[in-house]
């Protein structure tokens, strides 16, 4: 099923609706994820355990499971868990600071990177993602597609022969 140029601009819009299920969506995943490292280990703990002990953990009472699972899930894993999840975000926070001070043009939402993007893509799909380009360029947006493929150079505004370097043109020479 093609969509039309058109559609497709209007289907990539930001609305509130969408912007709250998206952050919905990705908050039950940072959760469910929490879980599943807390939950997955050499040493077996179910689930209903590990709530146990974080609820214990919380509350200051004491939970009905041994002192191995409480070690295990209090003192190692939901720390361990929760600190990956502290430095995951810093190192968001870091590179989205390092991209509006250095003012990378490629960090610019108008710009859209995609290296060799149809890798195993079907004819259709194939066809399909060149309408897309044609589409996200139609809306102002600038697409770099990196590739070694030349069949589709028609469908480029510009094109760009990376050289190779003399020292690399020897070692290829010599073989």
């Amino acid at each position: 099923m093609r969509m039309t140029r058109a559609g497709i601009a209007a289907r990539e819009r930001l609305t509130a609706r969408r912007l709250t299920m998206m952050l919905a969506v990705l908050l039950l995943t940072v959760v469910v994820l929490l879980i599943v490292a807390v939950a997955v280990g050499s040493e077996s703990v179910n689930l209903a355990t590990i709530f146990k002990i974080m609820v214990a953990e919380v509350s200051g009472r004491a939970a009905d499971v041994t002192s191995e699972q409480r070690i295990i899930i209090a003192e190692i894993r939901l720390p361990r868990a929760l600190m990956a999840m502290v430095v995951g975000a810093a190192l968001a926070v870091a590179g989205a600071a390092y991209q509006a001070l250095l003012k990378n043009p490629l960090a610019d939402p108008g710009v859209l990177l995609l290296d060799e993007p149809y890798q195993g893509f079907d004819h259709g799909t194939y066809i399909n993602f060149w309408d897309h380009c044609a589409a996200w360029r139609d809306a102002g947006k600038a697409v770099l597609v990196v590739t070694h493929m030349l069949a589709e150079l028609g469908r480029a505004d510009r094109v760009v022969e990376l050289p190779v370097h003399e020292s690399r043109r020897r070692r290829e020479g010599a073989r």
